[in-house]
C-alpha cells in the first residue's frame, strides 16, 4: 500500500500480507475493502506497518479504558466488612482493582504482589476476582503497619468467609475454598530487646572511654558479646516451643517462632512434605524437599533430650533413610548424631548439623 501522506510504499511485515487479493460478500476482510472502509491506520510516515483498526464493541475480551468510573467507594466497603467505619484512612476500592487485576492477570499461575497492602484491598481484589473467573491466582501482601492486626489479617479471612458483608455480619454463606499464611519477621527493635551480655570486666572499662564505646559497641559488643544471645545454639536441642520477647502495643511478650519453617526458607527449600512422627514417645518432625539447586534435601528435628543418638540410628532405619543410597543429596540433623557420614562429589559431607548451616545463613555476612 502507498502512505496517504508521503505517496511512498509502507513497509510491508516480516511474514507478507495476509490479505492479497479483493473478495466479494460481507464477511470480506481484504486489505483493499478494508482501506476502502478507512479501517486501515497508517502511522507517520512509510516506515511503519500499516495496522487494522478495531473498536470495543467488535471485540468479546475485557478492554483497558483510559477513564474508569465504575468504581465502588472503599471506605464505605471496608465498613461493611469490618462493621464500623474510620479503621483505616482512604481504603482503595476493591472494584477498580479487581477490574486491573482482571486485565493484567489471565492464569492461575499470575501472583500478584502489594509491598504496601493497607488495608487489604489489592488481596481482597485477586479472591474476589478468583471467584468470577474461576482462577486460582496467588497474592503477596507485605505490611508493617499496627493496623495489620485490626484491619487486614480480619479483612482476608472474612472476603473468603463470605463475598458479601453488611455491619460486619455476612450477608451470604458464598465463601471459597481458600488457604493462607502470614509471617512476622523479627524487627530491629526485637533483636535489640533479645541481647544478652558476655562482658568481662576488662572490656566493661572500654565503655568508660568515650572515645572507644562506640567503636566498641557497634565492632564488639554486637558481633562477640552479644552473638549467642541472638539465637543460643541451645535453643535447638529443643527446638518446639522456641520464643523470643516482641514489642507489641509498647508492651514486651513472648513470641514462639517457628524455627523448622524459618530454616525452610533460609535453605531456600521447595517443601514436598513435612510429618510428624511419633517414635517411642518423641515427637520428630521430618522435612523433605528441594533447594534451589535442585538437590534433594532430607530434614531430621528432634528434641534432643528425649531422642539420643542411639533413637536417631534407630528411628533412622525404621523410616528407611541412608547416607548412602541417592534417595537424597542432603541430610539435616539438629544436634551431634553418629549418623554415617560421606564425603559428596562436590567435597561437602552428605549429612550437616541444622545449627551450624542456621547460623551461617543467618549472621555471616562476608558476601553480601
Amino acid at each position: 500500500p502507498i502512505h496517504p501522506v508521503t505517496k511512498l510504499p509502507t513497509k510491508v511485515p516480516k511474514r507478507g500480507w495476509l490479505w492479497r487479493e479483493k473478495k466479494a460478500g460481507n464477511d470480506s476482510i481484504s486489505f483493499e475493502l478494508m482501506l476502502e472502509k478507512d479501517l486501515i491506520y497508517f502511522r507517520k510516515d512509510e516506515d511503519s506497518v500499516p495496522r487494522l483498526k478495531k473498536f470495543l464493541f467488535q471485540t468479546n475480551s475485557d478492554v483497558a479504558k483510559s477513564v474508569i468510573p465504575d468504581y465502588s467507594d472503599g471506605e464505605k466497603q471496608l465498613a461493611s466488612i469490618q462493621g464500623e467505619r474510620g479503621t483505616f484512612p482512604n481504603p482503595k476500592p476493591t472494584t477498580l482493582l479487581k477490574k486491573i487485576v482482571g486485565l493484567s492477570t489471565t492464569s492461575s499461575s499470575d501472583l500478584v504482589m502489594d509491598y504496601f497492602a493497607g488495608s487489604g484491598s489489592s488481596i481482597e481484589a485477586v479472591v474476589q476476582q478468583n471467584r468470577f473467573d474461576q482462577l486460582q491466582r496467588k497474592y503477596l501482601g507485605v505490611e508493617m503497619g499496627e493496623h495489620f492486626d485490626k484491619t487486614l489479617l480480619p479483612r482476608i479471612q472474612k472476603v473468603i468467609y463470605s463475598k458479601d458483608w453488611k455491619n460486619g455480619k455476612p450477608v451470604s454463606r458464598e465463601g471459597s475454598s481458600h488457604s493462607f499464611k502470614y509471617l512476622r519477621l523479627e524487627g530491629y527493635e526485637d533483636s535489640l530487646n533479645n541481647l544478652q551480655l558476655s562482658r568481662s570486666s576488662g572490656q566493661a572499662s572500654l565503655l568508660e572511654s568515650e572515645e572507644f564505646s562506640e567503636q566498641y559497641m557497634l565492632h564488639y559488643m554486637l558481633d562477640v558479646e552479644s552473638r549467642e544471645s541472638l539465637l543460643s545454639t541451645e535453643a535447638f536441642a529443643k527446638p518446639f516451643g522456641y520464643t523470643i520477647k516482641v514489642t507489641e502495643h509498647n508492651e514486651l511478650r513472648d513470641q514462639e517462632v517457628d524455627l523448622v519453617e524459618t530454616f525452610n526458607y533460609l535453605i531456600g527449600l521447595v517443601v514436598e512434605g513435612m510429618q510428624l512422627i511419633t517414635y517411642k514417645k518423641s515427637e520428630t518432625v521430618v522435612v523433605t524437599g528441594r533447594n534451589l539447586q535442585d538437590e534433594k534435601i532430607l530434614i531430621i528435628w528432634r528434641d534432643t533430650a528425649e531422642m539420643d543418638n542411639k533413637a536417631l540410628n534407630d528411628f533412622f532405619r525404621k523410616q528407611a533413610f541412608s547416607t548412602r543410597d541417592s534417595e537424597f543429596d542432603r541430610i539435616y540433623v539438629n544436634g551431634d548424631n553418629h549418623l554415617e557420614n560421606i564425603r559428596t562429589e562436590e567435597e561437602h559431607w552428605k549429612v550437616k548439623l541444622i545449627e551450624e548451616e542456621f547460623m551461617k545463613r543467618m549472621f555471616d555476612v562476608r558476601d553480601v
